[in-house]
């Protein structure tokens, strides 16, 4: 992750620009990245709000995916903010639904 040549290069540009709105103010934060797979955007959202209380919720399908999401945490150092989810959302939709 995060080598040149990669899909996996760097993070999603308009992501990383919202971040600069939700930084910008004071307090800790939650970010939700739904279908977060091994943390292209995950990884650089929790290092900016590391410091600051907050944390990003990483929701995923895929076990093998939060697994390596848990060990590229590990490597960047943002591991604890990471708060990692298995879940289909769309069982989400349907259990919401009247």
């Amino acid at each position: 992750m995060f080598k040149p040549g990669s899909w996996l290069h760097k993070p999603v540009r308009a992501v990383m620009e919202t971040m600069a709105l939700v930084t910008s103010s004071d307090g800790p934060k939650t970010v939700l990245n739904l279908g977060c797979g091994v943390g292209r955007n995950s990884i650089p959202i929790a290092s900016r709000l590391q410091g600051r209380g907050g944390k990003v919720v990483c929701v995923d399908i895929l076990q093998s995916a939060l697994d390596k999401l848990h060990e590229y945490g590990e490597q960047y150092g943002v591991r604890s903010s990471l708060d990692t989810r298995l879940l289909d959302i769309g069982d989400l939709a349907q259990k919401r639904a009247p």
